[in-house]
């Protein structure tokens, strides 16, 4: 839940600055059927998204997925892209290595 915490506030600053940003995520390893701990964490979440998702939408203009170096995630991942993105508002990209991400933030701010 500390890390959930983390990221919230970090989001909150970035959107605090009322600027164009993109999010970039590491590849993410699979954790199997969610834990009590991660459904409390999905949960507020979802609670935060109600004030915050407007400024998500506003100023965040991509979510830039990085997949596992095998790509055995793609087609999860594939599946996931629009639910991420219904939820959190931005446009979301899936990319096979951290360089190729990097340039595809970039690029959306451009």
């Amino acid at each position: 839940m500390g890390e959930t915490q983390q990221w919230l506030a970090e989001l909150e600053l970035l959107l605090a600055k009322k600027e164009s940003f993109s999010l970039i995520y590491p590849p993410m390893k699979p954790k199997g059927k969610p834990t009590a701990e991660d459904m409390e964490c999905m949960k507020t979440v979802r609670r935060w998204l109600k004030d915050a998702r407007e400024g998500m939408v506003k100023y965040c203009q991509a979510m830039v997925i990085t997949l596992q170096s095998d790509g055995s995630d793609k087609l999860e991942m594939e599946k996931m892209v629009p639910v991420i993105s219904s939820l959190y508002g931005p446009e979301v990209y899936l990319e096979e290595n951290a360089l190729l991400a990097q340039k595809r933030a970039v690029s959306v701010l451009n």
